[in-house]
């Protein structure tokens, strides 16, 4: 589908489109090794939204009125989601779930995701700008992110059993909250965060990881090497 904003593909062992009787796509369901990718029309400003591409068994898709642009998205078995960007300034992101529901806004740019797993939970991976910098890798039972006019992600929220990695640092906590615009990670009940020089708990900790730098709040332990 060719729209003003974006190009999309998608494709799997068995396709089925529904239509209208004047031949308006309304859905379609991809079985099997399914695949959703959307592509952004270039900004000649240089502000291209990023590419993303959604991997499923089983992809169900819903068109908004007119048939070109999408309204929904869930899969229907685990699946990934990854966003490849298309600004210097922008992280590649991964977001494995055994289940998704994505919300489209105007020019299939997803505004909502809710994800929510299995054994392994929900899982993200965030790629750094520089090659000095780790990969951060988080998990949790259930993941719900709010995302901007471009899909740049704005707030992500996870619930019920957090873990978070990102070289020698490393948190937890029951739930967590990244406010991606100051780069700042609130973590709350049981918090706990730790690096090789030591370990902080309490009841709430929030986390600015640019640079490392936090406070603790709440019945608050901490070791020092």
């Amino acid at each position: 589908a060719h729209g003003d904003a974006s190009q999309t593909t998608m494709s799997g062992n068995r396709v089925d489109l529904f239509v209208t009787d004047n031949g308006v796509l309304t859905s379609a369901v991809a079985n099997g090794n399914g695949y959703l990718e959307s592509k952004p029309v270039p900004d000649p400003a240089g502000k291209t939204a990023d590419t993303r591409i959604l991997r499923s068994d089983v992809l169900h898709l819903q068109m908004r009125p007119g048939g070109k642009e999408l309204e929904r998205v869930n899969t229907q078995s685990p699946g990934t989601l990854e966003f490849i960007p298309n600004q210097s300034a922008r992280h590649r992101r991964i977001l494995k779930a055994d289940s998704m529901i994505i919300d489209y806004g105007a020019k299939n740019e997803i505004k909502f995701f809710h994800g929510t797993g299995g054994k392994d939970g929900v899982t993200t991976e965030t790629y750094p700008l520089t090659a000095k910098q780790a990969i951060a890798y988080t998990s949790s039972k259930t993941v719900e992110a709010i995302f901007d006019d471009h899909s740049q992600l704005k707030e992500m929220k996870q619930v019920d059993n957090f873990r978070y990695t990102e070289g020698v640092r490393k948190a937890q906590a029951n739930n967590a909250t990244l406010d991606n615009d100051h780069n700042i990670m609130n973590l709350d009940l049981n918090a706990r965060i730790a690096d090789d020089t030591g370990t902080t708990t309490a009841e709430h900790i929030q986390l600015q990881q640019n640079t490392g730098d936090f406070d603790a709040t709440g019945h608050v332990s901490t070791t020092r090497v």
